[in-house]
């Protein structure tokens, strides 16, 4: 700004290409006092922005206002007698949809055809992804059906985008369609689509499909990653056929794939629920040795849940600790699964000392946690303390579900009520009590 001052006192009358530069500048500032002065400036030259300097200008007035002062900048554009290209309207666009404006980001989409430019998947990604939020997915085909037949032509990023929204929505068989269509107008699916694909179908236990997308995959000649092979060990999990999934594992290795923390987390979780630790053991040590990767909380957290189920808590609390010790940081499910172990061994006050412990790492606990802390206390008889953690447990803004209603019911069912009264007596008299 300095020498653009010094400039103009010698003489030196600044070019257009010097005004866009300083404009955009101030754009990225925010600096709209500045930008006004210099575009009256120029019109006292006669001289007139490019359209990308005009874009910057709408670009800094949606992000450091709304898209209604977009819309401001694009009138002074056209006064000034520069057309405004897709790229500004993808600029508003993004800035209604940034500001919950879905209708009003569709109608700068039309305007933007009725000039007749064409859009392109800046110009409707982002109202898929409002559209998608919203669960209103049929108008997220209706926008791609539209601009296709304006002559867009969706890359695999456009494709892409709508698979995803598609598959989140629950609308697999009308993702697979897609797919098709995409592939009759020449775009080939990469193995992220596939994934994405694979991933949605496992969830819904359609297992012989996503198989089938696979063996498409490879007739085509599209390698498989190890994401695709880990969504697929982990529906075969789901579906209980821990054999089928222990071979793709190994056919992942076998072809020098390194199956990544999701492929190992996959594995593991399958071992540990067959009651398997040895396995889940052996594939946690390969994970680090061999492969080298760093297990995340969801590892630690399903191994240690895994001995829970297994009756085995001083093997969890010695994995726990080694997980404190590698610097990863427990989360919810790692807590709630000691606390039932505890529990389970008959140490109550294990359980509310790890649930303290908890709270104290600025852990919220969920209605699971919750809720095994009021069952085993109504198990126990101790119900003031089953009351105690339920009262916290609505303090604390979670909402208990019908577990958490049972566990109370059948607690003051099955105590007597002399025995109840003597019990809230003795909690109160207890300083050690929560």
């Amino acid at each position: 700004n300095r020498l653009f001052k010094e400039l103009k006192l010698k003489g030196f009358l600044p070019t257009l290409e010097t005004y866009g530069a300083m404009i955009n500048g101030y754009c990225k500032e925010g600096n709209f006092k500045a930008i006004d002065r210099l575009l009256m400036e120029m019109k006292e030259r006669g001289l007139t922005i490019n359209v990308q300097v005009h874009n910057s200008i709408v670009d800094a007035r949606c992000k450091h206002g709304s898209s209604a002062k977009g819309v401001e900048s694009v009138t002074m554009m056209i006064e000034c007698g520069c057309e405004p290209d897709i790229t500004t309207y993808n600029i508003l666009i993004n800035s209604s949809c940034k500001d919950g404006k879905v209708e009003e980001a569709e109608q700068f989409l039309n305007n933007a055809m009725e000039r007749g430019l064409v859009p392109n998947k800046f110009s409707y990604t982002p109202l898929f992804h409002v559209y998608f939020r919203k669960g209103e997915h049929c108008r997220a085909l209706d926008i791609f059906t539209k601009i296709t037949e304006r002559g867009h032509k969706p890359d695999l990023v456009s494709y892409g985008a709508l698979i995803h929204g598609l598959v989140v929505s629950g609308e697999v068989d009308t993702a697979l369609t897609v797919r098709d269509r995409m592939m009759e107008n020449g775009v080939v699916p990469d193995a992220g689509i596939f994934n994405v694909l694979m991933s949605g179908l496992c969830k819904r236990g359609r297992l012989s499909t996503a198989k089938l997308l696979l063996a498409q995959m490879l007739d085509q000649n599209i390698p498989p990653d190890a994401f695709v092979y880990a969504t697929l060990v982990d529906g075969l999990i789901r579906n209980g056929d821990l054999d089928e999934a222990k071979k793709l594992f190994g056919l992942t290795i076998d072809q020098g794939l390194d199956p990544g923390v999701v492929g190992y987390n996959a594995m593991i979780k399958g071992f540990c629920k067959f009651g398997m630790m040895k396995d889940a053991l052996s594939c946690f040590k390969k994970m680090r040795e061999v492969h080298h990767h760093h297990p995340d909380e969801f590892t630690y957290s399903t191994i240690i849940d895994g001995y829970v189920k297994q009756h085995n808590l001083d093997a969890a609390l010695n994995l726990f600790e080694l997980m404190i010790k590698q610097g990863c940081k427990p989360n919810v499910v790692t807590y709630t699964s000691l606390i039932y172990g505890f529990f389970h061994k008959g140490d109550s006050r294990g359980a509310v000392k790890t649930f303290r412990e908890m709270q104290s790492c600025g852990m919220e606990p969920n209605v699971v946690t919750y809720s095994i802390l009021i069952g085993n206390f109504c198990k126990e008889g101790k119900l003031a303390k089953a009351v105690s953690f339920f009262e916290l447990m609505l303090k604390n803004k979670c909402i208990p579900n019908d577990v958490t209603f049972h566990y109370l019911v059948n607690g003051f069912t099955n105590n007597e009520p002399g025995a109840i009264l003597e019990e809230v007596h003795e909690s109160q008299e207890n300083e050690k009590s929560i």
